[in-house]
């Protein structure tokens, strides 16, 4: 995974990637995000949407390093990938396949704090995007970055599958890795 993880670094390095930029320092944009040091090491800040919101490794181990949403307004911080490799096949999508995978996890974790303190929650549940508003955010995408072509060649030439459904990621993602926001209350207080 780290060797897909440099590679991806060195060939887009200086470059617009569908909506974000690389972090060349990551210490400092975690420290900022996080408003303590305390945590640099326990993630990788990787990806930057130029407006704040920051996507990161989380390092819990070797094994197991899943993707973190950071949002620049605090809500949600949250694992959208259980890992690169699974970040990076909603990266067809740009930020927008991000967006939407943190919209559902922002409702999946509202609707279980209502449900974990006996209460109905009645928040809108995201749309799932279709298959037509998936292809419209590509065409979209290709029209908007000169280099889409050669991040989709790159995406194949390394093996990773456009992911048919960011939503399906999301659940993927939210049952079957740790909850980002719990660690972090756990370690800095409450957020």
């Amino acid at each position: 995974m780290n060797n897909l993880i440099d590679n991806f670094i060195t060939t887009f390095k200086g470059e617009a990637i569908l909506g974000y930029e690389l972090i060349e320092d990551s210490d400092k944009a975690i420290s900022k995000m996080l408003r303590s040091d305390k945590l640099n090491k326990d993630f990788t800040a990787l990806l930057s949407d130029g407006v704040g919101s920051i996507i990161a490794i989380w390092n819990i181990s070797n094994e197991n390093q899943p993707i973190v949403y950071f949002n620049s307004d605090a809500s949600p911080f949250a694992v959208v990938a259980v890992d690169f490799e699974e970040f990076l096949s909603s990266l067809y999508y740009g930020e927008y396949g991000v967006f939407d995978i943190s919209n559902h996890v922002n409702h999946h974790q509202m609707k279980s704090l209502y449900e974990g303190n006996g209460l109905e929650y009645d928040g809108r549940k995201p749309e799932v995007l279709s298959d037509d508003k998936l292809s419209e955010i590509e065409l979209k995408l290709s029209r908007e970055y000169p280099n889409y072509d050669q991040i989709i060649a790159w995406l194949k030439e390394n093996n990773i599958e456009r992911n048919p459904s960011p939503y399906t990621t999301c659940v993927h993602a939210y049952t079957n890795s740790p909850d980002v926001k719990e660690y972090l209350d756990k370690q800095l207080g409450a957020l």
